[in-house]
């Protein structure tokens, strides 16, 4: 009688990746599904929080996880992840390049919307070890905007969990940086907007945000200032985004409605969620000094006897500063990448985080390189992913907030990893002017 014909199993097929997950006892809800190249997709919760994996065939034993950014907080909702990380990459196409190169690529839940980088390292480094439990040799962590800080932040406190990371168009200095800008965006918008068609509707209280208020009504405004500025480049509306931007402290900014939109929204998003989250309000303005080329001395006056000021809540504050700030401890090999230009997330960040890792003599641990400016009009499909109702705004747009391209992000992750494997480290490139 002739044997039974050997079947030879690839390392990714579904039922192998099965036996190892329903081995984790930590795992719940599992479902694990063949792909169509014979690899697995890998769908479960994790310690009570969702994550998803594809593992190809050829599994190479390593593994590339992405960090998301950050979601607006709606009441109800959990955050979730799109269940094929390859098909809907959230990274730019960088974990469809891994996914082809052989690793195993995914995401996960955090414990909640909003501002969740407390939350977002303690998930990653949990299903980092969970692929280390079912035959993962290597695992590296990127991360995207709000995900940027959280790739940051787990290089500098958990440097033995990965074995690289690269960190996105994120604010990988400290998260008081950001959280003043757009605050005093919204501050000077309010001064200078005051009594205008462009004024917001709801509360002015740069300290809460617009609880109650109807976002077309916001958009609304900020659609009929656009398209306002787009039709008259020295009118009043324009000159409101001109004024606005060029008095915002602390970084070089373009007066275009990306830069002024992204700070709103922002701004508006984020505060009673970050006051919830630190115990009380952690930015103030006593002491800020606000300044634009396009004033007049008296106006400038004017400007600091006018906008809201208000004072941080010193334990807030301090905890923002404590846990929410990179230092320069960087053992782990870390990678940051920026645009030369982002509305939201500053280039700024990149220079703090350098400076402080300089310090500590510790820059043979960070690279960072720069692409240049990707500019979107309101034609363009990422602009209809920002803005509610883009097709109603005029053309231009502005600056994109991680503005990368596959290819872009490709080339960087191949220097991650020559870096970590071969000691090669990344080609560095730095900020020439806002464009490039």
């Amino acid at each position: 009688m002739a044997a039974a014909p050997v079947i030879a199993r690839q390392l990714g097929d579904a039922s192998s990746m099965r036996a190892r997950f329903q081995a984790a006892p930590e795992v719940k809800r599992l479902k694990v599904v063949e792909t169509a190249d014979g690899g697995s997709q890998v769908n479960a919760e994790l310690n009570g929080r969702m994550f998803a994996l594809r593992i190809p065939p050829n599994w190479n034993k390593q593994a590339v996880l992405f960090a998301h950014g950050y979601t607006p907080p709606r009441t109800g909702k959990a955050d979730t992840v799109s269940a094929d990380p390859v098909v809907d990459d959230p990274a730019h196409g960088l974990l469809g390049t891994a996914y082809a190169q052989g690793y195993a690529v995914g995401h996960t839940a955090y414990d909640k919307l909003g501002f969740a980088v407390a939350s977002g390292i303690v998930r990653n480094v949990a299903l980092e070890r969970l692929l280390r439990k079912i035959g993962a040799k290597k695992v590296f962590l990127t991360g995207g905007s709000m995900g940027g800080s959280i790739t940051a932040l787990a290089s500098q406190l958990h440097p033995k969990e990965f074995d690289g990371a690269m960190a996105m168009c994120g604010p990988v200095s400290d998260w008081t940086y950001t959280l003043q800008h757009v605050a005093d965006v919204r501050n000077l918008y309010n001064y200078f907007s005051r009594r205008t068609p462009y004024e917001l509707p709801g509360s002015k209280d740069v300290t809460t945000g617009i609880n109650g208020i109807n976002p077309v009504a916001f958009f609304l405004n900020l659609r009929k200032l656009q398209n306002d500025a787009v039709s008259d480049p020295k009118g009043p509306a324009a000159q409101i985004i001109a004024r606005t931007m060029s008095a915002a402290p602390g970084m070089r900014n373009k007066a275009d409605f990306a830069t002024l939109s992204s700070g709103l929204i922002l701004a508006i998003a984020s505060i009673d969620d970050a006051r919830q989250v630190l115990g009380g309000l952690p930015i103030g303005n006593r002491d800020v000094v606000y300044q634009s080329s396009l004033l007049s001395d008296a106006e400038n006056a004017a400007l600091n006897e006018g906008v809201q000021r208000y004072e941080a809540d010193p334990a807030p504050r301090a905890k923002l500063i404590r846990d929410y700030s990179t230092t320069g401890n960087q053992h782990m090999k870390l990678l940051t990448v920026h645009n030369a230009y982002d509305p939201l997330v500053a280039y700024e960040h990149e220079d703090r985080l350098r400076s402080r890792v300089e310090r500590a003599g510790n820059l043979k641990a960070l690279a960072q390189q720069t692409w240049p400016t990707l500019t979107l009009s309101f034609t363009a499909p990422a602009a209809k992913t920002l803005v509610p109702a883009a097709e109603t705004f005029k053309g231009f747009y502005g600056a994109a907030h991680c503005g990368f391209t596959k290819e872009q992000m490709s080339k960087s992750f191949n220097d991650l990893i020559a870096w970590t494997s071969d000691g090669i480290k990344p080609r560095e490139s730095f900020r020439k002017n806002l464009d490039q």
